[in-house]
């Protein structure tokens, strides 16, 4: 563990990660595209996203598709709330023959959170979303709005909001 703590520290330091204040992690845009998608925002811009035994992704929702790709370190649950209550569990990881995925997809619109598995160090990720991302189109996941919205997941909304 001691290792993967030290991992961590080293690629916060060399991607020039910085915390990111609500939703948890850490962070860094990488990259905005020039060309302009038809809303007249960037076609895409994308993010390094890190966490690690201390932080996870809370709960959020973006007005815009996301999609996360799995670069190295442990394995993390994103849960995807759905707008009709619909709840999706997906394990980003390396380890394919035990049915990981390197790749998600994330609907404009869900609810979505993720955390390392248990006994997990840190896990990085590449982040883009089409069109580039807005803080504007960002909304925080209230754990009491949630659980009023969607009762059904009290473990799972409770576990990822902070």
């Amino acid at each position: 563990m001691v290792e993967g703590k030290q991992a961590a520290r080293e690629l916060i330091s060399q991607l020039g990660l910085l915390p990111l204040p609500e939703e948890g992690g850490y962070f860094r845009r990488q990259y905005t595209s020039e060309n302009e998608h038809v809303s007249g925002k960037k076609l895409c811009s994308l993010i390094y996203y890190l966490i690690d035994g201390y932080s996870f992704s809370s709960l959020h929702r973006l007005g815009s598709e996301e999609i996360w790709n799995f670069y190295r370190g442990d394995p993390a649950e994103q849960v995807l709330i759905y707008p009709d209550g619909r709840c999706e569990h997906i394990i980003l990881g390396p380890h394919l023959e035990r049915g990981e995925v390197l790749t998600s997809v994330v609907p404009a619109g869900v609810w979505q959170g993720t955390r390392l598995l248990d006994g997990g160090a840190y896990a990085l990720f590449g982040c883009v979303v089409v069109p580039e991302y807005d803080p504007e189109d960002y909304t925080h996941g209230s754990a009491d709005r949630l659980l009023r919205q969607y009762p059904e997941h009290h473990a799972i909304i409770r576990a990822y909001t902070n």
